[in-house]
């Protein structure tokens, strides 16, 4: 008999908070089970897990936070359907103020000797006890562009003379897919926003940057002609950017950003990474950076 697969998906988080007496972890009762479990919820149609985990949050806490590397999933059984839950290791953001609603009527911050004695579920404690002794991560994301117009359709509207390939602009479906870019980038917490200075890069993360109201690093290096040219020049602005602890996102194109991955690859210890990007999607890496050594310990890439 094949494998069964899951039916319901949901998506969490292990919120974590850093105290006076160490690291705890945000717990909620939830009076229409009777339960002590960690935030989580359905995953809405066509949602990504990542933003679902944050709105679940949001919505049975009142709590914002930043997700850092994912964890374990969990399995089981409801009723009768499979049901997989996807978790992510988090940060709280901003202030530690529980609202009250229908779904959840108490939250606790736990310890980890606290957690096998208050959450109901091992399985909870066990993802909990993981994210608490896991090392801290801090985020790089590759971004491919959102889709652009075709060169063949591009060439073809100027009569097979088009303007330089940099200007060449994002379609509709591209301007679609920047809302959700943004939402990813402000998930993850990213603090500086590094760009090719092509039209289409500009374009996908322009709302983001304003959003955070930083510039936008842009480098004619890193556009498909500089990359052409000399990728050197691009790697350089990588390897800073490797070494720099603060959250950012690196916006390029598809023949730079799999041999971007490769270079990260060979200088480091990293697992394995695969920046072969659709456009609008990303490749996250949850770096470690302990005196000065640095280490890619989880990837995940996420598909737009």
């Amino acid at each position: 008999m094949a494998k069964e697969k899951p039916k319901i998906f949901a998506a969490g988080v292990v919120l974590v908070k850093k105290t006076k007496v160490g690291k705890k972890v945000a717990v909620i009762h939830r009076p229409h089970r009777e339960d002590w479990t960690l935030p989580k919820g359905h995953i809405e149609i066509d949602e990504l897990p990542q933003l679902a985990a944050v709105r679940e949050l949001l919505e049975e806490t009142g709590l914002a936070c930043e997700l850092s590397h994912p964890l374990p999933s969990r399995t089981y059984f409801k009723d009768e359907d499979l049901k997989k839950v996807y978790y992510w290791k988090a940060s709280l953001v901003g202030q530690d103020t529980f609202t009250e609603n229908d779904e959840v009527d108490e939250l606790l911050w736990a310890s980890k000797t606290q957690l096998k004695n208050i959450l109901t579920y091992q399985e909870d404690a066990e993802i909990a006890a993981t994210a608490l002794e896991a090392i801290e991560t801090t985020p790089l994301i590759l971004l491919r562009h959102a889709q652009a117009e075709k060169r063949i359709e591009w060439s073809d509207r100027y009569l097979k003379k088009p303007p330089i390939d940099t200007v060449r602009p994002l379609t509709k479906i591209g301007f679609s897919q920047v809302d959700e870019i943004s939402q990813l980038l402000h998930a993850y917490g990213v603090k500086k926003v590094i760009s090719s200075d092509a039209s289409r890069c500009i374009s996908t993360i322009a709302k983001f940057a304003t959003e955070i109201q930083q510039p936008i690093h842009a480098y004619q290096t890193l556009n498909e002609l500089g990359w052409e040219a000399n990728p050197a020049p691009a790697l350089e602005i990588v390897a800073k950017v490797l070494a720099d602890p603060l959250p950012q996102v690196i916006c390029g194109h598809r023949p730079a950003l799999p041999e971007i991955a490769s270079f990260i690859q060979s200088q480091i210890e990293s697992v394995d990474l695969d920046a072969a990007l659709a456009p609008g999607s990303m490749l996250v890496l949850h770096r470690t950076i302990h005196n000065g050594t640095i280490s890619i310990k989880n990837a995940e890439i996420i598909n737009i």
